[in-house]
């Protein structure tokens, strides 16, 4: 199964809350998106691009799979806002305009090739615009997650099912328990359900792993400054995104690596 393929019904059994998602948009880009180009980069099922637009933003939605591209249109319909939908592959990518803002949360992983699909993303970085991606942090037990990942996709439907509820059961209580003594990881994708974790994290056919250093290279390479702002968005960091904002000034200068 190709990766394209997983996300037609992923995010359809699985669809996120736009409120949690305005919230998560709303940290990421406290002095607000209003009147900003978007591209968003690898846009799923639509709705973060709906929660852009929402907050005044002027959207395109960019994404390899052609049923997200028609879902997130129809998303986009049923929210009275107004977003562009491109069905195009982020790997070589090429829509002639620059953006403000380009966002690209847990996507660049699932592609053949991250640095490509970042090289190509920064490309349409207007000077002055901030780019924000999350990718999956490399650690030692990356191996041990591609294995459960491959072990969870060859496992009948009904242990599938029940793979998913037993872990998302026990993550809800996590959760349960961190709602009583206060607090949440900053910057964590909001308006979503564990039981949508999890079988994006263990049916998703491609993922890759990276290190801090890789990305930071990236963004050097494409002449950007970047600051960390958060090191693992998940509960577990072996099973985190890290989060990297760059800026494109007008030369390219080493970055900020804050939390490193």
């Amino acid at each position: 199964m190709k990766v394209s393929e997983f996300y037609k019904t992923h995010w359809s059994d699985y669809p996120l809350e736009i409120k949690g998602v305005i919230e998560h948009l709303q940290d990421i880009f406290p002095d607000g998106v209003k009147g900003k180009k978007v591209l968003d980069g690898g846009c799923g099922s639509g709705i973060v691009s709906v929660a852009f637009a929402i907050l005044g933003a002027q959207v395109t939605g960019v994404d390899v799979t052609r049923k997200c591209v028609e879902n997130s249109r129809r998303r986009a319909e049923k929210f009275d806002v107004e977003c562009r939908f491109v069905e195009a592959d982020l790997i070589d990518l090429d829509l002639d305009e620059e953006f403000d803002i380009i966002y690209s949360w847990g996507v660049l992983h699932h592609t053949p090739d991250a640095e490509a699909s970042f090289r190509h993303l920064a490309n349409h970085l207007a000077t002055g615009g901030e780019m924000i991606i999350a990718v999956y942090l490399k650690t030692a037990l990356s191996g041990f997650w591609n294995f459960s990942r491959i072990f969870y996709q060859h496992s009948p439907e009904f242990a599938k099912k029940g793979i998913r509820k037993m872990i998302s059961g026990f993550l809800n209580l996590v959760d349960m328990i961190k709602r009583i003594v206060g607090g949440r990881a900053r910057y964590m994708m909001r308006g979503t359900s564990n039981e949508e974790i999890i079988n994006d994290w263990l049916g998703v056919p491609h993922r890759t792993f990276h290190t801090y250093d890789e990305v930071y290279k990236w963004f050097d390479d494409a002449g950007l400054t970047y600051k960390l702002i958060n090191p693992a968005t998940g509960r577990f960091k072996s099973t985190s995104n890290f989060v990297v904002r760059g800026v494109k000034l007008g030369l390219p200068k080493t970055g900020d690596t804050g939390n490193t």
